[in-house]
């Protein structure tokens, strides 16, 4: 039987996220602890008291780290995967997983990538949301009647079945609410 691993991408994240595996696995904590960040990785995964797991430039190293922390308790296990993929941010821990970064790698360009999104959206109040059972081209028609309130777009096709929409926040959600 093969084995695949999907890695999730940025929205899965909650506070104290691999807390009870950072304190019961050596190999979580190694792989956890690999990167060298500008802020508190196990306070803002375990805690989170400033509330920031949700912004970007912390989701993102985040969720990598916890996901090559959850890698290396698998291999420590003698489970490897016969197929990886990611989605999204996923993508950085289906490559550290696949051997093409190493954690530490992984977790600093998920940081880098994180606070150049944020750079990119600084000043701009943003959403996105997944949009469910609603087919494209009905989606887009929702997204263009938005757009008089600001940039709506279909930003991730997820799965059939569910797409995601981003942009400014007022037109996100204005064809969010038509959609």
């Amino acid at each position: 039987m093969k084995l695949a691993i999907l890695y999730a991408g940025q929205g899965s994240q909650h506070p104290g996220m691999g807390k009870d595996l950072y304190e019961r696995y050596p190999a979580f904590r190694e792989a956890f602890n690999a990167a060298d960040l500008d802020f508190d990785l196990e306070s803002v995964c375990f805690d989170d008291p400033e509330g920031v797991l949700n912004l970007t430039q912390y989701t993102q190293p985040c969720m990598v780290a916890f996901a090559a922390g959850v890698t290396a308790v698998l291999k420590e296990n003698g489970v490897k995967a016969d197929y990886l993929a990611g989605l999204s941010l996923g993508e950085y821990s289906a490559l550290e997983a696949a051997g093409v970064f190493t954690a530490k790698q992984a977790v600093e360009l998920a940081a880098f990538r994180g606070k150049a999104m944020a750079d990119a959206a600084k000043g701009i109040e943003c959403g996105m949301t997944a949009v469910m059972n609603l087919d494209r081209d009905a989606l887009a028609k929702c997204c263009e009647e938005a757009s008089a309130l600001g940039c709506v777009q279909i930003c991730n096709y997820n799965c059939p079945g569910q797409l995601v929409i981003g942009g400014e926040k007022a037109a996100v959600e204005k064809a969010a609410e038509l959609a």
